[in-house]
């Protein structure tokens, strides 16, 4: 019990990892937090495979120089920040197989939200968003050294099905708004 809590605690600290959003008088200190939660969390056999493996790991070094440095600014420190969700979130999606997301952006931008209660609809929008969350900052899951490569890869798969699970709940519950009520 005390070790699936703790699993639990260790997974809500890591999907807290690039959600935040960045205001300028908290950039340097999110890009630290960010930069050191990759590097604690991130692990790299896991990803050196992939195409985008050398960008991301570039990035981080160019983070690290200007962490280091001190003539950093709050807006470059905002740039960084933004590099690195956007090299991030293409290694990831690289490496493991996001294109379920996509699709249900695609189905939810084909829908005409007036034909449906605002309640209902507000209930798929507020999945879609947090597709959108996960597509720009994938959730990065704290592994123990007896993780491997296919377990990972399960959890990840495990994550990303999660919003298509409740995408489809929210879609199922969708109600169509009565015409007569908009006049």
């Amino acid at each position: 019990m005390i070790k699936k809590l703790s699993l639990i605690l260790s997974v809500l600290l890591v999907l807290s990892l690039l959600f935040v959003p960045v205001f300028a008088e908290d950039s340097l200190a999110e890009l630290k937090r960010v930069y050191n939660n990759l590097n604690v969390y991130f692990y790299t056999p896991y990803y050196k495979d992939s195409e985008k493996f050398e960008a991301y790991s570039a990035k981080m070094k160019e983070i690290k120089d200007f962490l280091a440095s001190d003539s950093s600014t709050q807006t470059e420190a905002a740039k960084y920040y933004a590099e690195l969700r956007t090299a991030y979130a293409d290694l990831m999606q690289d490496t493991y197989d996001y294109s379920s997301l996509d699709v249900l952006l695609d189905v939810y931008a084909s829908l005409q939200s007036g034909c449906f209660t605002e309640e209902s609809w507000k209930k798929l929008t507020t999945i879609k968003e947090s597709v959108e969350k996960e597509l720009a900052s994938p959730t990065l899951f704290s592994r123990n050294t007896k993780t491997t490569e296919k377990e990972y890869t399960a959890k990840i798969q495990s994550n990303i099905d999660s919003y298509t699970t409740k995408f489809e709940e929210a879609f199922n519950q969708l109600t169509f708004s009565d015409p007569s009520q908009k006049m």
